[in-house]
């Protein structure tokens, strides 16, 4: 099972065809299309969302995929480990929060909001409701010892994980995305 945009497919495709993590960026989507291409007919399904993502685990139409953390987490957690996960080879990206220009509730607002969510506390809070990896290293201390299996920002995680180069994906997600959704659409 796959994702149906390519943010961190090309990667798992490159990753699968022996490419070493060191090795990945600038992506080959040449390498990383054809790889796809050439496994497409096992693959179970493209998932859009990751609602989605879970029920095709859980239904038993795929027996393994490429899933968000937060969802895998889930997962592992609501069948007592049935369907459970590995954080090695992960593609792990940075989330982000925006601010628009003119916004009605002023820069200021915006700015505490922003500063707010750096808060260790807050961030440990979010990671124990939704599975968020804390981007503050201070939250990680926060965390549970007996769920931090589940933190991709975990010392222990972290390391295991292949980061998206968003340097790469700025110049050049436009035109990769469109190559790709030809290929899993034909």
């Amino acid at each position: 099972m796959a994702v149906a945009y390519g943010a961190g497919m090309w990667e798992a495709a490159l990753l699968a065809d022996g490419v070493a993590p060191a090795d990945l960026y600038p992506l080959d989507l040449k390498r990383a299309h054809a790889k796809i291409e050439g496994f497409k007919e096992h693959i179970g399904a493209f998932w859009g969302g990751g609602a989605e993502s879970q029920s095709l685990l859980l239904n038993g139409d795929v027996s393994m995929a490429l899933i968000w953390n937060t969802r895998a987490s889930l997962l592992e957690k609501d069948t007592d480990g049935d369907i459970s996960f590995i954080w090695q080879d992960g593609i792990v990206g940075p989330g982000g929060i925006g601010v628009l220009k003119g916004n009605p509730g002023g820069k200021e607002a915006a700015m505490k909001y922003i500063a707010a969510t750096q808060d260790p506390a807050r961030q440990a809070m979010l990671f124990e409701l939704m599975g968020n990896g804390p981007s503050n290293p201070a939250a990680d201390a926060l965390i549970a010892e007996e769920n931090r299996r589940f933190n991709p920002m975990d010392p222990e995680n972290l390391p295991k994980q292949v980061p998206l180069d968003t340097d790469w994906y700025e110049e050049n997600y436009g035109s990769a995305l469109d190559d790709y959704l030809k290929i899993i659409s034909a």
